[in-house]
């Protein structure tokens, strides 16, 4: 290897240049195969590489990695050292969060974390196996320009005040058509 994370053999032409001005009993550089052992014993060696079947002869760990002192954090309530991650928590989750029942079974339980809302694995899946609350009702509204009753659909502000297009496009010519008409009179008011 060159250094580099990856091996860059020198190029073709180098070589060749190279051949005709060195004597023959000049050490070579290694092709890669030869190389590839050596690569390898220095890789196991640092643990890189794990052969098959040595890791329980050897009982090989997988290697942590260290947590950081700035990470971790003692509680203020209960003095308990823990991992507190990139935010500047001051205590940790059993002081932070309060005690809350189980979203199944209706038992107080201390959480782990912000989203947890079942006190175990199983009532988690209990609660995710039970039906869906039902869909809600849509109120009846009265159409602004035909009058007629139909079910409510939310528009951009609140509530449609009108069934279909046709009854938007009406209501809205009746609109403008009042707004023209108060125009009118207040044009005629003026002397």
């Amino acid at each position: 290897m060159n250094g580099s994370a990856y091996h860059c053999p020198p190029s073709r032409h180098t070589r060749c240049l190279g051949d005709r001005f060195i004597e023959g009993d000049a050490p070579k550089e290694r092709t890669n195969l030869e190389e590839f052992p050596f690569l390898v014993a220095k890789a196991i060696a640092a643990g890189l590489i794990r052969l098959p079947g040595l890791g329980d002869l050897l009982e090989i760990k997988p290697v942590e990695k260290p947590i950081a002192d700035w990470r971790k954090s003692s509680c203020i309530k209960c003095g308990e050292v823990f991992v507190r991650g990139h935010h500047h928590i001051e205590a940790c989750a059993v002081c932070r969060l309060d005690e809350r029942k189980c979203a199944f079974c209706q038992k107080q339980f201390q959480p782990t974390e912000r989203k947890q809302t079942c006190c175990s694995s199983v009532c988690q899946e209990k609660k995710i196996s039970l039906p869906k609350a039902p869909t809600r009702v849509l109120p009846t509204h009265i159409c602004k320009a035909c009058e007629q009753p139909y079910l409510g659909r939310l528009s951009g502000a609140g509530w449609a005040k009108t069934c279909s297009e046709a009854c938007a496009n009406t209501a809205r010519s009746q609109r403008y058509a009042q707004m023209r008409a108060a125009r009118l009179a207040v044009k005629a008011k003026k002397p």
